[in-house]
């Protein structure tokens, strides 16, 4: 079971791409944090699943919550605190992470 705030419920524990992965060696000038990790490979899943249309969608989702002040930002952030799982840092950590998997580029973004 994963701990509260935890992305990992994205991938097993087992999952080879969590532990072995071109990203995390940090010779493509990567950070993506260890907690990050599940949220990256979502993005990544996303883009090699998805039609343009999805991930233009995807796009439209991630500009609506990571822009300050944003209903769709202050209601996610509202409902997620009052869960006790996330902070707005955790959270745009995540989304960053999320996006970086989604362009194919384990430094876009940062």
């Amino acid at each position: 079971m994963t701990s509260p705030g935890s992305s990992r419920a994205y991938v097993e524990p087992d999952d080879e791409r969590f532990w072995d992965d071109p990203a995390w060696s940090g010779d493509s000038g990567a950070s993506i944090e260890f907690d990050d990790r599940a949220s990256f490979l979502l993005g990544v899943d996303l883009r090699a699943r998805g039609e343009t249309r999805h991930l233009q969608a995807v796009a439209g989702f991630l500009a609506g919550v990571e822009r300050p002040g944003n209903p769709l930002r202050s209601w996610f952030l509202r409902e997620a605190e009052l869960a006790g799982h996330w902070s707005e840092s955790l959270l745009d950590s995540r989304l960053r992470a999320l996006r970086r998997g989604c362009s194919g580029s384990p430094t876009a973004g940062t």
